[in-house]
């Protein structure tokens, strides 16, 4: 690729190209746009090491994100969660990795075979 492997570089346009996503799709998200498909449970996030909010902020930018893609047609299912019994040390992101429909009748319009995942 062209940034020859150098992680700094990588990290560097990994963290470009998430802002410019964010700053597109999703640039007044915030904590309210999130919503656990688990349970509340007081103490879930009683002892952690991080900012929560800044944590629940990201969550609402990358939901809103999500589901401005999957509108799209450009994403089928995803789920964002945080396991209980990890205490919040992991995020789990699910993501189809199928192309909807849509973007298959898209795809064949233009004479772009598209067989299985994508």
């Amino acid at each position: 690729n062209f940034l020859n492997g150098d992680k700094s570089s990588i990290r560097a346009f990994q963290l470009a190209w998430g802002s410019e996503l964010v700053s597109i799709y999703a640039p007044s998200a915030s904590r309210k746009d999130y919503v656990s498909p688990f349970p509340d449970k007081e103490d879930e996030f009683a002892d952690f090491d991080y900012d929560k909010n800044l944590l629940f902020d990201a969550l609402g930018s990358l939901t809103v994100t999500l589901d401005r893609l999957k509108s799209g047609g450009l994403l089928g299912f995803y789920e964002i969660s945080i396991p209980y019994d990890d205490y919040g040390s992991v995020v789990t992101l699910a993501l189809d990795d199928y192309s909807s429909i849509g973007a298959e009748i898209l795809l064949s319009e233009q004479n772009i075979s598209c067989d299985g995942p994508m």
